[in-house]
């Protein structure tokens, strides 16, 4: 039987909570910082602004270009990106030190940002091709209501409108220790994790709550079969629902398991039954967005 290790909570001087798992059978240690800001709090016209935010925290800091985190990386054999990584535990120190750098002082720089944004255009632009993806636009403005934030979805003009300003106006805003947690396991302690991680982002202060006071959305108030139609598709989607309860439900995960029973695995009924009994897709699921 699986025997896990027990979560030990602390939290660190400036507030961000840490979770640590001692395990101590191989000398190996992992850290998750994990960044909690809702895509729902994008600004207005700026849609897809996290995606783009995310891509650039990699590609250079204040110190160090993106070349030279690349070659610090590869001395060390291990990959260290801006919210964790997997090392041997004599490297701790040092990936945890490339990771606060990455973080905490992200650079941004032009040339990076102008391919960034061209490759997210690209997929926008490969997406509208995708059934699923024009189902699934379809689907959101009619259960959302078109101008919902649960509707929204980055667009091409939108993504090349995003600029250095915004991107830095953003990550200052909510890319701080009210929204973020950290979760180390493997072959370190809790005072250890805690005192490292102390020394690397014990200046990094302030910020935002990423919260945001939203009315539910109205939802469908009759049955209705909506077409998308795109000439010549090999393959057709289909998609059929209604809103569901939000994430604080008190039934959340009663929801989550029956929904695995029901759709939420290869092994599920309704997978089972429309694709290995019946021939009738290719695959077939079901899920809650919450």
């Amino acid at each position: 039987p699986l025997t896990f290790p027990k979560a030990q909570s602390r939290t660190l001087p400036n507030g961000v909570p840490v979770v640590v798992l001692e395990n101590h059978t191989s000398p190996v240690v992992s850290v998750v910082a994990i960044v909690y800001v809702p895509t729902r709090l994008e600004p207005a016209g700026k849609t897809g602004i996290s995606a783009v935010l995310t891509s650039m925290l990699s590609e250079g800091t204040t110190s160090m270009t993106a070349d030279q985190l690349a070659n610090a990386f590869a001395d060390l054999g291990n990959k260290v990106s801006p919210t964790g990584f997997y090392t041997i535990t004599a490297n701790f120190d040092r990936s945890l030190a490339l990771m606060a750098d990455q973080l905490m002082h992200p650079a941004f720089p032009d040339g990076a940002l102008a391919r960034v944004k061209a490759n997210q255009v690209a997929a926008l632009t490969r997406a509208k091709e995708s059934p699923y993806y024009l189902a699934s636009r379809a689907f959101a403005n009619v259960v959302y209501g078109q101008g919902s934030v649960y509707a929204r979805a980055a667009t091409e003009p939108e993504v090349k409108s995003i600029t250095r300003a915004d991107l830095a106006s953003y990550y200052e805003k909510y890319y701080r220790p009210p929204n973020v947690t950290f979760v180390v396991g493997g072959d370190i302690t809790a005072d250890e994790a805690v005192s490292k991680l102390s020394r690397a982002f014990g200046s990094w202060t302030a910020g935002t709550k990423a919260m945001m006071a939203i009315a539910p959305p109205k939802g469908v108030s009759k049955e209705t079969v909506y077409i998308v139609d795109r000439p010549d598709s090999p393959q057709s989607v289909f998609y059929v629902g209604t809103l569901g309860p939000p994430r604080n439900a008190p039934d959340y995960f009663a929801t989550d398991l029956a929904n695995v029973t029901f759709g939420g695995a290869f092994t599920s009924r309704v997978n089972l039954n429309l694709r290995e009994a019946r021939h009738y897709t290719y695959g077939a699921n079901s899920f809650f967005l919450y």
